[in-house]
């Protein structure tokens, strides 16, 4: 047996190769349509990390105002053990709670955004990646 292929073989690899262009072809219309779709979310992407980051300032601006919060607290008990003019005892701790209170749902909410970050940035690194390699 020879190893050159028969006019026949080469016309049946032909349209095999034919067919299989065709299926290519269909692959990248796909594909482009795909990647059209995600280039026209890219505005809405941008959107969505904006209102991220107004929620990072929102959450940052929460917990300044929780120190300064604490630091009003600790200056008017400091006060009230010196025995200056202040509230009583009775009204800080009522402060306290409150504050204690405030503190657990900043924690919880602290959890919340860290997770959600760390999600959103690690999702973002992974397609970065992606579409910073060649094909």
């Amino acid at each position: 047996m020879s190893n050159v292929q028969t006019h026949n073989e080469m016309h049946s690899d032909h349209r095999l190769w034919d067919s299989e262009a065709t299926l290519w072809e269909d692959d990248i219309q796909i594909w482009e349509g795909e990647l059209n779709a995600a280039l026209a979310e890219m505005k809405q992407l941008e959107e969505v990390l904006a209102e991220h980051r107004k929620g990072l300032e929102s959450h940052a601006e929460a917990i300044r105002a929780a120190r300064a919060d604490r630091a009003t607290h600790e200056h008017a008990l400091a006060k009230y053990e010196h025995g200056e003019t202040g509230e009583d005892l009775v009204v800080l701790a009522q402060k306290h709670e409150a504050e204690a209170e405030h503190r657990a749902e900043l924690r919880q909410t602290h959890e919340r955004v860290k997770r959600h970050h760390h999600t959103v940035m690690a999702h973002w690194r992974l397609l970065f990646k992606a579409l910073s390699k060649e094909m």
